[in-house]
């Protein structure tokens, strides 16, 4: 992988000033996390991952930095655990269209798409697989529910999504019926549902993978 090594230096120095690390325009500093929709109280968590985990931050261009990263849902930011000066501080990354952020195996991309209903679906959303037919996307939605202490539940449902040829997103289960809807009806689809155990995003994201290349 291609490292862009101002951007490493500034994650040393913890971003105090503007830096260009290869692509432009300019990418501002890293924000510092300002709870805007946070519950002052709450218990749960607004994470899909629920700590810090290793993934890798990605340009438009083909450059890479590996970091530690964690996806908030209620503030639709993407936080980056850096060290500065001994100390731990978690900061917000850049929020713009030429930076994608990895971690596990899947990326959060900034994007704006339309659903079959005609409704729109801006801000990060999972890209599980994409290729030249279909692609398979999470939108993480953050729950907020009250109980009677006034003490905020926060988790996060993840809304599942086939892109289709013409780009516009399908919601879906992660059911072999939702799949069938969608993708065009064939012995060899029907084969492969019915000897294929499907549950997760990963085992879908496979299925229009293997689609891709049939």
């Amino acid at each position: 992988m291609k490292k862009f090594t101002l951007f490493l230096i500034v994650l040393l120095i913890a971003n105090t000033v503007s830096a260009q690390v290869g692509w432009k325009p300019w990418i501002p500093p890293f924000g510092t996390h300002k709870s805007l929709n946070t519950p002052e109280k709450f218990e749960g968590s607004p994470y899909v991952e629920k700590e810090f985990v290793k993934g890798t931050i990605l340009d438009n261009k083909g450059n890479s930095q590996e970091a530690l990263l964690r996806y908030n849902a209620i503030e639709d930011i993407v936080e980056i655990k850096i060290h500065n000066d001994g100390e731990t501080e978690v900061r917000v990354l850049p929020k713009i269209k030429e930076l994608s952020y990895s971690v596990n195996d899947y990326t959060y991309v900034l994007e704006e798409f339309t659903t079959h209903k005609g409704e729109k679906i801006n801000g990060y959303l999972i890209e599980y697989y994409k290729g030249d037919r279909y692609g398979l996307y999470g939108h993480p939605v953050p729950k907020a529910t009250i109980s009677q202490l006034e003490t905020a539940h926060l988790d996060v449902k993840i809304e599942y999504y086939i892109m289709t040829e013409d780009g516009i997103l399908q919601n879906v289960k992660l059911k072999n019926r939702d799949f069938r809807k969608v993708l065009p009806n064939s012995s060899e689809l029907n084969n492969y549902l019915s000897s294929t155990q499907l549950k997760t995003p990963q085992d879908y994201a496979a299925l229009l993978k293997w689609l891709h290349n049939s």
